[in-house]
């Protein structure tokens, strides 16, 4: 759902042992599922045999039992966002980043930088949408981060003593 509030779709992935397959796949498919629902049957060895479906899975997965996948483990699962304000006027580019700036502060992101947003995975659609109102130019990554290195970022500001930030920083690394 990768936070939509009107997901198209819904990919459901069930981990069983290989033994188990079938019996559980059996199960399933006796419920009614809702429209929209897809459901793919995981074993170790197939993750194994693909790692981009494992870490796709490890980013965005949420498990019934333990929640994230990620956070489960202590890794904040977002990306980063790489924008460019290139042939902005002055006051186009001030009116984004003043509604950059409240964004950030509400939805639980990072400033990384001048032009380099960390948006936490469930907020990655809403911030897609952001970005694409206000015609800005981007990229992103996908990252998984260290929490405790995470909640202990300063968010960037001209009202930040520069040095007070890397001290922080650094106190946080350790």
């Amino acid at each position: 759902m990768k936070g939509k509030l009107f997901p198209r779709d819904v990919d459901v992935a069930v981990l069983v042992e290989e033994d188990q397959r079938q019996n559980v796949a059996d199960r399933l498919r006796a419920m009614t599922l809702p429209p929209g629902f897809e459901v793919e049957f995981l074993t170790p060895a197939s993750l194994e045999q693909n790692p981009l479906l494992a870490l796709s899975l490890f980013h965005e997965g949420v498990s019934l039992k333990f929640g994230r996948f990620a956070e489960a483990v202590g890794l904040a699962p977002g990306c980063f966002y790489f924008y460019r304000l290139a042939g902005k006027t002055k006051s186009e580019k001030n009116r984004f980043l003043h509604a950059l700036n409240r964004m950030v502060q509400d939805r639980k992101m990072f400033k990384m930088t001048a032009a380099v947003v960390f948006v936490p995975v469930d907020a990655v659609s809403e911030f897609d949408s952001f970005l694409a109102h206000w015609q800005v130019e981007n990229s992103s990554v996908r990252v998984l981060l260290p929490r405790p290195q995470l909640e202990g970022l300063v968010l960037a500001s001209p009202a930040v003593d520069r040095k007070q930030m890397m001290e922080k920083q650094a106190e946080a690394s350790r």
